[in-house]
């Protein structure tokens, strides 16, 4: 099992503002925004510097074909391999960041020139300063009243086997090689988790490669945002939702590398780049490959035993209403209990109330009256309805059976009993 845990909180303070010539307008100085949150390594601008991030201070009027309609979002990170910061960290965190079981991650939001419809008091945005007032038609209109606004997080791996044993928390998957063998002594077993983690714990799948892709892209914000405009943001705290949306991009990137381990690429042309576990001693890593059980849209899985107690259950249940009634007029008809409310009840079903309208004209011969479905005689013939007055329907007997028998004398019909 695997697990990745993301804190974050914004921070403040640690900044200073700062004369710096812009090489890329060749303009003389301008006013930017420096942070102190560590030395920034030489392999991101050419030199070190004393800085980890600066970004221009603007105003709030500037042409138009200068603004910029969407947010910037800078990444700086520094993860930790056996106690020491590496390999090749961006920049190398102050006392305070000095977490060494931890990938340490800095968020610099810059929201540029983008209106945000409302002010949200989020920590990280600080949609502050307001530009326009409220209209008929709109709220009134805000800007970030931060040049950059710094987020901290950190970000720790813990691999588990199956007996429920665990690792310590660690930075990265480098740091996790050494934790392996402690969990997995078998050398088999461990070539083979090394070998999957090492695929799947890459740096694209975390944080800070979903970010490093991604860029402003990977805010939640982004799905309300267009044309230079911010919808409301969340009240409860929009950038907890922005670090979620982070941490749960990553794992879903670890999970489709497994998949993609297992089952090789979907390109077809990418498939003679396919690394396969490693030989010798990569028996293990082949048999973990081949085992993998991925779910599939295409598939559903279900426990035969809970469908078939189901069927048992409820074929019981449906048995027992089936007979239950059958079964208690039995018992008390043998041992002739409750006598007078089994009849009571008995006689005012509606079968016996139409007998007992028959009955009470004299007409056919019943059994069954002590039963829920009393019979008459094979011959009887049951009484008819009574139409002589139309406001009073009644039920009489019904005429005697007749034949026609035609008169020798005088041409009557005269009819005689079948």
């Amino acid at each position: 099992m695997f697990q990745a845990i993301t804190t974050s909180a914004v921070t403040e303070g640690y900044s200073a503002v700062r004369k710096h010539r812009n090489n890329t307008t060749g303009s003389n100085e301008e006013s930017v925004l420096q942070y102190f949150y560590g030395e920034l390594s030489a392999r991101y601008n050419g030199i070190p510097s004393n800085y980890t991030y600066q970004y221009p201070i603007r105003p709030l009027s500037i042409n138009p074909e200068d603004a910029i309609l969407d947010f910037t979002l800078y990444i700086v990170y520094a993860a930790s391999t056996n106690g020491s910061w590496g390999p090749a960290p961006t920049y190398t965190p102050i006392r305070e960041l000095d977490r060494k079981d931890s990938t340490v991650i800095l968020f610099f939001l810059s929201t540029n020139q983008v209106d945000f419809m409302g002010d949200s008091g989020d920590a990280w945005y600080t949609t502050h300063t307001r530009i326009s007032d409220a209209s008929k038609v709109f709220d009134p209109m805000y800007r970030g009243s931060q040049p950059a606004s710094p987020l901290g997080c950190v970000e720790q791996h813990q691999l588990c086997n199956l007996n429920d044993a665990c690792t310590p928390l660690f930075a990265s998957w480098h740091d996790s090689l050494r934790h392996i063998p402690h969990l997995w002594p078998h050398a088999a077993d461990a070539a083979a988790v090394a070998w999957a983690y090492e695929l799947a714990l890459r740096l694209e799948n975390s944080v800070v490669g979903v970010v490093g892709k991604l860029a402003a892209a990977a805010l939640a914000s982004s799905a309300t945002r267009a044309a230079g405009v911010q919808s409301p943001l969340a009240p409860d705290g929009q950038w907890q939702r922005d670090v979620e949306r982070f941490h749960n991009i990553s794992m879903a990137g670890v999970q489709r590398r497994f998949v993609e381990t297992a089952t090789g690429p979907a390109d077809p042309a990418m498939r003679a780049f396919l690394r396969r576990p490693p030989r010798p001693g990569g028996g293990g890593a082949e048999w973990l490959c081949r085992n993998q059980m991925i779910r599939s849209n295409a598939h559903a899985n279900f426990s035969v035993f809970g469908l078939a107690l189901v069927f048992v259950v409820g074929s019981f249940f449906v048995s027992l209403s089936w007979a239950l009634e059958s079964l208690v007029q039995w018992v008390q008809g043998r041992r002739k209990l409750d006598v007078y409310a089994r009849f009571e009840w008995t006689m005012n079903e509606t079968l016996q109330l139409q007998r007992q309208a028959h009955e009470g004209l004299e007409i056919g011969s019943w059994s069954g009256c002590d039963k829920g479905v009393p019979v008459a005689g094979s011959m009887d013939r049951l009484a008819v309805i009574d139409l002589e007055d139309l406001t009073h329907p009644k039920l009489k007997a019904p005429p005697p059976p007749v034949e026609e028998v035609p008169s020798s004398s005088d041409g009557e019909i005269r009819l005689q009993d079948v």
